[in-house]
């Protein structure tokens, strides 16, 4: 069941989708925290109570009496007399029942700072299930694990708000049969999380790539393994390494879903090694070439522009930007050329739409990545003198010129000295 959904652009929107639902859930990876905080200040006014966690490795009874200390002069409560954070739950709810007849929302925010899981467990079930209809809860973490949230996700009373346009839900997907859900990021440094645990340590750089070069390829074979990673090794000492490696993932995934059970990662099936059915995946990578591929066939431009922008926005630094292996190399090149692609595409599209500025800035964004492409300055060029700023088209030629000059030892070509002679 997917419960995962977009953030909505504005803050009707919002309301709309958070509309019945007690528990407000941001995906671990949200962005723009501060934009919808605004937006849901503007649905609540003074009814939104705002609870950030301050500290590091909070117990839950200190985080939860620093909690009430802040609001308890808004909802008037009185809470000296709990003897546990399951009566202070219980006493917040009550408080916050009566506090208004009005829709109120109670955002806790970097509940990752809080321990203690069983006793936190505890708080957040005798809150929600003393809330009363008017009265919602959101939660905001960096990290946040799958408990004790999955049960108000499988009765539909809760809801996740994310900013990623993604394949799965993973870390709050519910299932008929529970799977460790494994949500791999590899744009950037390369993070690995396992039902909202980070996998940190990995025993080695090895089982690290390994890892990722299964992720990334989800057929391979053995003799691929080996000449990628062990070119030189006789096959026999090879495959004692990669065996060997192979078990340290597995540990490290089997330790992070913390139920006592063991966790292959992949299956080897027909010469293959393919993903293991005893883990649900999430690859950011993945989505991303999977929404370039529909953008570059479909035929709407609507459509190619909405699964493009969903592209980009998946695209936050080059590929594994923390390993050097050739395979990785080759991949970040070509992903990182299918994000030029997705960004000239939709500087054109804005362009045919009479969009010049937004243009503008998408051609600008694909420049930095290849400032040799003189038919995307042209493009800007053309763009600045529809905008009337003249003089920015031509310090874009002359970027252009000192960057071909420098790096390659040539002049633009006729084409575009024809424009600028144009503009000038």
């Amino acid at each position: 069941m997917m419960t995962t959904y977009l953030v909505p652009a504005n803050a009707q929107e919002l309301q709309e989708r958070i509309q019945g639902k007690r528990l407000i859930l941001f995906y671990p990876t949200i962005r723009c925290r501060n934009l919808i905080l605004a937006q849901l200040m503007s649905l609540f006014g003074d009814r939104l109570i705002y609870h950030r966690a301050r500290g590091d490795d909070l117990s839950t009874l200190a985080w939860a009496e620093a909690l009430l200390s802040e609001i308890a002069p808004t909802v008037g409560l009185n809470w000296q007399d709990a003897e546990d954070t399951s009566e202070i739950g219980e006493l917040l709810a009550e408080a916050l029942n009566q506090h208004d007849t009005q829709p109120i929302m109670l955002y806790l925010d970097e509940v990752e700072r809080v321990r203690d899981e069983a006793d936190f467990h505890a708080f957040i079930h005798a809150l929600l299930r003393g809330l009363a209809e008017h009265v919602q809860l959101l939660i905001s973490a960096r990290t946040l694990h799958r408990k004790p949230w999955i049960s108000y996700l499988q009765a539909r009373e809760a809801v996740v708000l994310s900013t990623e346009a993604r394949s799965t839900a993973l870390t709050f997907t519910t299932e008929p049969q529970e799977r460790p859900q494994v949500d791999v990021y590899g744009f950037g440094r390369g993070r690995v999380f396992v039902n909202g645990h980070e996998i940190t340590t990995w025993d080695g750089l090895l089982p690290r790539y390994i890892f990722f070069f299964l992720m990334d390829n989800e057929l391979v074979t053995r003799d691929q393994i080996f000449a990628t990673f062990w070119p030189d090794l006789p096959v026999k000492e090879a495959t004692n390494v990669f065996h060997v490696t192979k078990r340290k993932i597995s540990e490290r995934i089997s330790t992070a879903a913390s139920d006592g059970q063991n966790y292959e990662f992949t299956t080897y099936c027909g010469g293959f090694y393919m993903p293991s059915d005893k883990v649900c995946r999430h690859y950011d990578v993945a989505d991303f070439e999977k929404l370039m591929e529909h953008g570059y066939y479909c035929d709407s431009d609507d459509e190619r522009l909405d699964l493009f922008l969903k592209a980009v926005g998946l695209y936050r630094a080059p590929f594994l930007e923390t390993i050097n292996m050739p395979w990785v190399i080759q991949h970040r090149e070509k992903l990182r050329m299918m994000f030029v692609d997705a960004l000239v595409s939709i500087g054109r599209i804005m362009r045919a739409r009479n969009q010049s500025q937004p243009a503008v800035g998408y051609f600008q964004r694909a420049l930095r990545e290849v400032p040799q492409r003189e038919d995307i300055h042209r493009e800007v060029m053309e763009l600045y003198v529809l905008l009337n700023r003249d003089q920015d088209a031509v310090r874009q030629y002359r970027f252009l010129e000192r960057h071909l000059q420098q790096t390659m030892g040539l002049m633009p070509s006729k084409e575009t000295r024809q424009l600028f002679d144009r503009i000038k």
